[in-house]
């Protein structure tokens, strides 16, 4: 069949605005998407590279939000892990104050150690309430996993800090509060001594460790 001038002039003013109703259209696509290749026909190959970013920021985003996950509950674990070795730092001044028995009377003797019996509260208290989303972090269980790679965060009750033998006896941080095997009252203010040290080592071990985690 044969086209007129008449007709040909028409196919390619239809041909033409096809064309544009088209771009248009893919344009108002792209706006209504907020994607500049919004199916498949517009682009194949640009479409599969887009999509494969699209899968890589989605895992970056998911390890983004992991690490900023690990680092919040770092950063909660070590102002908790601080603040108690703070106040084990406060109870070893009392336990020195009680070897020291010139000149110390024995109200005074059991004054300061009501105190100590204060901090171990305190310290039992910090690790029974420190959580994060629920969680607890101080009770020996919680460990921090990121990009594979994970650290654990310690027990810092005073039955878990501080575990120290001494001649063949095994004694913890809550051993030198009153009534127990090293209540400093009794004359045991060496080994309570040994027993703090040793929880406070627990403690800054472990923030050493956080820290080095967080940092990496």
């Amino acid at each position: 069949m044969l086209i007129s001038g008449t007709d040909a002039s028409s196919l390619l003013a239809l041909r033409s605005l096809y064309a544009t109703s088209t771009s248009i259209d893919r344009s108002l696509q792209r706006l209504s998407t907020g994607s500049r290749i919004p199916a498949a026909s517009f682009d194949p190959a640009s479409l599969i590279t887009s999509e494969n970013f699209r899968t890589v920021l989605a895992a970056l985003g998911t390890e983004v939000r992991a690490a900023e996950r690990g680092e919040a509950v770092i950063n909660t674990a070590d102002a908790a892990l601080g603040e108690a070795s703070g106040l084990l730092a406060e109870a070893e001044a009392l336990v020195l104050a009680n070897a020291n028995t010139a000149g110390l009377s024995d109200a005074e003797r059991e004054a300061n150690q009501l105190s100590i019996d204060s901090i171990l509260a305190s310290v039992n208290r910090i690790a029974g309430s420190t959580t994060f989303n629920g969680d607890a972090l101080l009770d020996g269980t919680a460990t921090v996993t990121v990009g594979g790679s994970s650290v654990d965060i310690i027990d810092a009750g005073t039955d878990a800090l501080g575990v120290t033998e001494i001649d063949g006896t095994v004694y913890t941080l809550s051993d030198i509060g009153a009534g127990a095997a090293l209540d400093t009252t009794g004359g045991n203010t060496e080994n309570a001594l040994a027993v703090l040290e040793a929880a406070r080592v627990d403690l800054t071990t472990n923030r050493g460790r956080l820290g080095a985690f967080s940092s990496n």
